[in-house]
């Protein structure tokens, strides 16, 4: 029985089709010039190994509208030198899709051996310009990747390269880690080689004022069209009547058509179809034409883009990815119902939107909560779609969510998605001018990092929004609103952040069916490392560990309960200077693993590990005599003064007045042994 070795970029890809498979290729033997890396679904091959151009888009997980490797043009003259390097690279590059493995899930993506493939020309340049060193001479990849020294040289040509420092180490990596039988050499390890800084800026956190800006311009604007999404999607259908939309004076002289027998214009059919407040301000289809209307319903997906990015912290390929059939209910717990069989609690349920639709008992990708806003925008673009795979001749479930509306105008069979390009100026963007008090801001969210350098960043300049922006701002806003009062957050905001804390913290563990993936040598469900679950609950930890320095160890006032005694001693002992970077790291450290916890209450602090039920009661008086407590005197003294006014508006005798006596009754005592008697006010 013969060896083999399965093409990884198939098996990472989510095609699907009879003939669609590549050829195996079989160990030990040669590559021949017809075999074949590449089919799409109808079973056409697309890469070729003897070819010159190797077409990988059939294997794509993203919408990025070109996965070519072209050979060709790696030089600029042909000779035997230039051919013989090409045939290097093909190997090299048939190497990787073969004989690596490679991410969590031990396959290679198409978007990372584009990235390999251009480094590897690169060599290869690098390889043949040694011609004109005498010393040297031409090189072959064989030498170069064997020799240390040849290699440093080369590392060292890229050095000004981000991206080429960062992924020529993992793809030096790759080709030691490939067997001497499959290469044809041993290449070099990736160490003892010197390369340049692969560092990179994070996305800033998006400055307060500016994420309000933000979350209320896309919200607006998303409420100017998502109830209307039927009637749009019947707009859309009238295009397949060929002569829908077009002007009478281009109906009646191009196409013969006498006025009886006129189709309505754009301008007649958007006010038939009721949609004139839709189609005002920012989204006017000015002229009134075929390609002005499909841009303006491109602008509305860009609008629904934002919100699911702004709402859900998808990465920007995650979104763009979506499916048709995307959203769904899931039940995260069963009935609650009385040994009588008597409902008391209905079943919770979650709408989600999902990175896939394959079902094998498990969702194989991401999912993540679409509250609100969300799920209305998901709605209006399968609506959309719909419509606009009818158009296309395309069946519904395989169609991609942002179906590319330009159909409309170029009529054609297919799905093609919406590319969204960076580079491109949206006329709903929201132009968002920076302040004063936004950079102040931003300057605080990463003091590490010098924004005054940065031109994008100065004041008067427009904010330079990109999607993961809203990731990292989803995350850093919404752990901080579990313990830091941002006074200048709307109600609509806070609203978010609740949800988020709710979804992502209280029912992780419920989550786990729903949003991960099944591990078949487990047997348990996981999030994928990259969720945004992951994020939000390491930023709430460093949060806490900065609360407790900021709040209880920084603070001046004295502290009372049990563990706010303690900490008082703790600061009296000794005269030494603690080193509050260490303290911090320490700190976090310890949060992270579990070891310590922290949260405000109405009395102080909690260092409770854990829930406590007591506080799911109310009963903050408790925390009076909690090991766990941190009592801090202006706190209660305010909270004292609350009850005995509370306790004011009730009659003597009942049952209220009873219990808010009570409480004023153990306040009141803790406050005359502990507080006064330590001379603390």
């Amino acid at each position: 029985m013969s060896l083999i070795a399965n093409n990884s970029l198939f098996t990472q890809s989510k095609i699907e089709g009879a003939n669609a498979t590549p050829d195996v290729f079989k160990l030990g033997t040669h590559v021949q010039d017809d075999f074949v890396l590449c089919r799409d679904a109808n079973g056409k091959p697309t890469a070729v190994y003897g070819e010159d151009v190797w077409d990988f888009n059939p294997y794509k997980l993203s919408v990025r509208p070109n996965y070519k490797i072209y050979f060709k043009n790696i030089f600029n003259e042909n000779c035997k030198e230039t051919e013989s390097l090409i045939e290097e690279v093909k190997h090299l590059i048939f190497c990787l899709v073969y004989h690596t493995s490679s991410g969590h899930v031990g396959r290679l993506s198409v978007a990372t051996l584009m990235s390999y493939s251009g480094i590897i020309k690169k060599a290869a340049k690098f390889c043949y310009s040694m011609k004109e060193n005498q010393l040297v001479g031409l090189i072959s990849f064989k030498d170069l990747l064997t020799n240390q020294a040849y290699l440093t040289a080369f590392a060292k040509s890229g050095n000004s390269s981000v991206s080429f420092n960062k992924k020529l180490p993992a793809l030096l990596m790759h080709f030691n880690a490939i067997s001497e039988d499959h290469l044809g050499y041993k290449a070099c390890s990736r160490d003892n080689i010197s390369y340049g800084s692969a560092e990179t800026n994070q996305h800033p956190v998006i400055p307060v004022m500016i994420y309000l800006r933000l979350i209320n311009h896309w919200t607006t604007l998303l409420d100017q069209f998502v109830d209307k999404g039927e009637a749009i999607s019947n707009f859309i259908l009238e295009f397949k009547k060929p002569m829908f939309g077009l002007s009478h004076r281009t109906q009646s002289l191009r196409h013969h058509i006498q006025p009886d027998n006129y189709e309505m214009t754009i301008e007649e059919a958007v006010s038939a179809f009721d949609l004139d407040q839709v189609f005002s301000g920012v989204f006017s289809c000015s002229p009134k034409t075929k390609p002005s209307f499909s841009s303006q319903l491109r602008n509305m997906q860009y609008v629904a883009k934002n919100i699911i990015h702004l709402y859900t912290g998808m990465r920007d390929q995650e979104v763009n990815r979506l499916l048709y059939n995307c959203l769904s209910d899931e039940k995260i717990s069963g009935d609650i119902k009385s040994n009588e069989g008597v409902t008391l609690d209905d079943a919770r349920v979650v709408t989600i939107i999902s990175t896939t639709t394959k079902f094998t008992g498990y969702r194989k990708e991401e999912s993540w909560i679409a509250f609100g806003d969300v799920a209305r925008a998901v709605r209006f673009l399968q609506m959309m779609s719909k419509s606009l795979a009818i158009l296309g001749n395309h069946e519904l479930q395989s169609s991609p969510l942002f179906f590319n509306p330009s159909i409309i105008s170029k009529p054609c069979d297919g799905a093609y998605t919406t590319v969204f390009y960076k580079t491109r100026t949206f006329p709903v963007n929201a132009n968002v001018i920076i302040q004063p008090s936004d950079l102040d801001e931003l300057k605080l969210s990463d003091p590490g990092r010098n924004f005054d350098a940065e031109d994008r960043f100065a004041v008067g300049e427009l904010w330079p929004l990109t999607t993961h922006q809203y990731r990292r701002s989803l995350a850093f806003y919404a752990s901080n609103s579990g313990f830091v009062s941002l006074p200048s957050l709307k109600n609509q905001f806070k609203h978010v952040t609740r949800q988020m804390t709710q979804y992502y913290c209280n029912g992780f563990e419920n989550m786990r069916s729903i949003f991960g993936s099944y591990n078949k040598t487990t047997g348990e469900y996981g999030l994928p490392s990259s969720h945004i679950a992951y994020e939000f609950q390491l930023s709430t930890s460093i949060d806490m560990a900065h609360q407790i320095i900021a709040d209880v160890l920084g603070s001046e006032e004295q502290l009372f309960g049990a563990t706010g005694s303690y900490i008082e001693k703790q600061k009296l002992k000794g005269n030494s200077k603690v080193n509050i970077e260490e303290f911090r790291k320490d700190t976090e450290k310890r949060v992270i693993k579990g070891e310590l916890a922290y949260r405000e209450t109405l009395l102080g602090g909690c260092t409770k590990i854990g829930e406590c039920d007591e506080h799911m009661l109310g009963d903050y008086t408790s925390c009076l005599n909690c090991p766990g407590s941190i009592i801090k005197p202006d706190k209660l003294n305010s909270m004292l003064e609350q009850s005995e006014n509370e306790l004011a508006n009730y009659e003597v005798g009942t049952g209220e007045h009873f219990i808010v006596q009570a409480e004023v009754d153990k306040l009141r005592n803790f406050q005359e042994r502990k507080i006064k008697k330590m001379g603390a006010k």
